[in-house]
């Protein structure tokens, strides 16, 4: 009963999350998640869906929504930068390891040439 209540609310519950100032769909998601969750807590425990869900909403307040997303935005930017940077370096670690390699190859290319020419000289 009242999983029912509460999936009939989800879009409501969803519209206030981003009247409150969520724009960040994944955000949003987690968020609506968990208030979800805290609303049936609290009803669980006898409380009615109006006054639970009043209840979770008065305890997250107006402003913390937009600076909980805007700490997470920048969170994953700094991640989504560490990524950018690791792979820059990887590339340049394998362009140095192609570069030997290609070092290397010219020369066993260059000693297989000479001893090739060795041979043919002395015939």
């Amino acid at each position: 009963m009242i999983d029912t209540i509460i999936d009939n609310n989800v879009e409501r519950i969803e519209s206030d999350l981003k009247k409150r100032g969520l724009t960040y769909d994944r955000l949003i998601d987690d968020v609506l998640d968990h208030v979800c969750c805290l609303v049936e807590e609290q009803m669980e425990s006898g409380i009615d869906f109006e006054s639970s869900y009043s209840g979770v909403l008065d305890s997250i307040g107006d402003k913390r929504l937009p600076e909980i997303e805007y700490q997470t935005l920048l969170l994953l930017n700094k991640k989504f930068q560490r990524m950018k940077k690791v792979k820059f370096e990887s590339k340049q670690i394998r362009m140095v390891q192609f570069s030997n390699m290609i070092d290397r190859s010219t020369a066993d290319y260059d000693s297989i040439r000479s001893t090739v020419e060795a041979q043919f000289s002395n015939q």
